[in-house]
């Protein structure tokens, strides 16, 4: 499987270079204790009721429950915060997502998942679709959009992952820290994204572990232009 890298950081690129995007949730930019964004979260272990969006599509992601709030763990990857999610209810969403369908976008997630449970990562409250960790024994990548795309074997808990996903029918596949994988078909019939869920998925499948960064645009973006943004990505993080 091809690698593609570049440590080199990218002159003036940043994910709003590229038409589409619709998501930016941004690694130390925009995080709050409260979901009304009253209190900064500075200090490690400070909970985080919002974080927003910095794509300007103001799709922000919030948690009303203060017990249900993720934490920041500071210095998480390469200086970075991450937002740290305890595997017990841990969850951020957006009502009413202004995103597209998952027919046709692109995904960007930079993570570490911890847990050896079923861990949602990102998913539309939609028939649960979007991307999940699962069947612990082997540590699947799962996109699921009406169906299964599984990748086997791919995830170990306790690593730092820049994982690139594209939903594009027949033609899905991720890059897992730069590695092109191969083809998998998670339904090619689009499945509107209502809310973004991020963390757990129906009270169920809580993710054990940290979230840094995470990118979504409402188009098939092309391999150059996935690489683009990786690049981006690696070259903030320093993963691979």
């Amino acid at each position: 499987m091809k690698k593609f890298f570049n440590l080199t950081p990218l002159g003036g690129f940043t994910p709003k270079s590229l038409s589409g995007l619709v998501v930016w949730l941004k690694s130390g930019t925009g995080l709050f204790q409260e979901s009304t964004f009253a209190t900064p979260s500075i200090a490690n272990n400070d909970p985080i009721g919002g974080w927003q969006d910095q794509s300007g599509q103001g799709n922000h992601v919030v948690q009303t429950t203060a017990s249900k709030r993720p934490s920041i763990l500071t210095n998480a990857v390469n200086g970075w915060s991450g937002v740290n999610f305890d595997g017990v209810d841990d969850q951020l969403l957006s009502a009413n997502f202004t995103g597209g369908t998952l027919l046709n976008e692109t995904s960007f997630v930079v993570l570490n998942v911890t847990g050896t449970t079923e861990d949602s990562i990102m998913v539309s409250s939609n028939s649960a679709n979007g991307v999940i960790i699962n069947n612990p024994t082997a540590n699947d990548l799962n996109l699921y959009n009406g169906q299964n795309g599984a990748y086997t074997d791919i995830i170990t808990p306790g690593t730092n992952y820049i994982i690139s996903i594209l939903f594009n029918g027949a033609s899905s596949n991720i890059i897992l820290n730069g590695s092109l994988q191969s083809n998998v078909n998670p339904n090619s019939t689009p499945q509107p994204e209502e809310n973004l869920e991020i963390g757990q998925i129906f009270a169920s499948f809580p993710l054990a572990g940290y979230i840094l960064e995470i990118i979504k645009y409402n188009r098939v973006l092309t391999l150059a232009e996935r690489i683009t943004v990786d690049n981006y990505l690696n070259g903030k993080f320093r993963v691979y």
